[in-house]
Formats: structure tokens, sequence, C-alpha cells
């Protein structure tokens, strides 16, 4: 399933909104007008989800105003999520084996070094998306929904039916 066109936008709308509040969001209460969504009682979670396609699309505008084309393509993305996952890792290692600058382990600043690592590779993997024509916001609330409908105490083979 493509999770760009095989679903309506206000079907994702409505997955997100069940998604963030954990519960059934009653149908009658969505407002879909053009492309901007409003839903009666829950201004607050689309106002975020409009955020990540404005971030996503403003991100990309940034990256293209910086960079040169050369080295700003997926695989330059691919690689700059990974570079800053690594340094994630790096954290947790060595504030595991309490050495270096985390002798303290995951103390305050750990914790705001690992905030920016996970902030930057997230950035590149939404800038990742805009180069693969993904809709950032779309994908993470879709996959999340899915990956959450997964049992896998009751399906050990594949988290939904066995």
């Amino acid at each position: 399933m493509s999770y760009n066109d095989d679903i309506d936008d206000a079907e994702v709308l409505l997955r997100m909104l069940n998604f963030m509040q954990n519960k059934p969001v009653d149908k009658d209460k969505i407002v879909v007008a053009g492309d901007d969504f409003y839903a009666m009682q829950e201004r607050t979670q689309i106002v975020a989800i409009n955020a990540l396609n404005e971030l996503q699309g403003r991100l990309k505008q940034w990256q293209e105003a910086n960079f040169e084309i050369d080295c700003t393509g997926p695989e330059w993305m691919a690689l700059g999520a990974t570079e800053e996952l690594g340094e994630v890792a790096h954290i947790i290692v060595k504030a595991k084996q309490r050495i270096r600058q985390h002798q303290a382990g995951l103390d305050d600043q750990s914790i705001n070094d690992l905030a920016d690592g996970v902030a930057d590779t997230v950035i590149y993997l939404i800038q990742l998306c805009s180069h693969l024509g993904i809709d950032f916001g779309k994908t993470l609330f879709y996959t999340a929904e899915t990956v959450m409908q997964r049992d896998w105490r009751k399906n050990k083979t594949d988290g939904v039916t066995k």
C-alpha cells in the first residue's frame, strides 16, 4: 500500500486523531475544507498535523537554499540520518560504559545531546521523504497506527495473525 495514494486525506486525518486520542473520533465532527482540516474539538491536534507538513516544506526550501544540488539527494539524506543516529548510539554506549564525557551516565547533558541527535536524525529523514515524494506526517501516523495494531505477545510470527 502506498502511504500517499491509497488512503484519502480525510481518512488519514481520522486515523491521526484516533491515534493521538487513543479513542475513536466521531466522523461527523470533522470538517474538510480544501487542503486544510479542522476538527471542531481537536483543533490543537490538527495544528500539530499541519505543522508537520509545513515543517517538511520549510526544510525542503532551507535545504535548497543552503546546499548544492549534488550533495542533497536521497542518498545524502540517508547517509546524514545514519551519521546522526550513530551519534545517538555513541552517546548511549559511552553513558552505559560511564566513560569520556558521559561518566555520569545519562545525565541532563547526555539527554540533551540525545534529543539533539534524535531531532537531527528525524530532520534528515523528513528531507529524505521530501526527495522521494513521501508525505512524512501521513506516513508517520499511518505506520504508527499499523504497528500498534500488532500484538507480538499473542502472534509471535507476524504480530497480527500468527
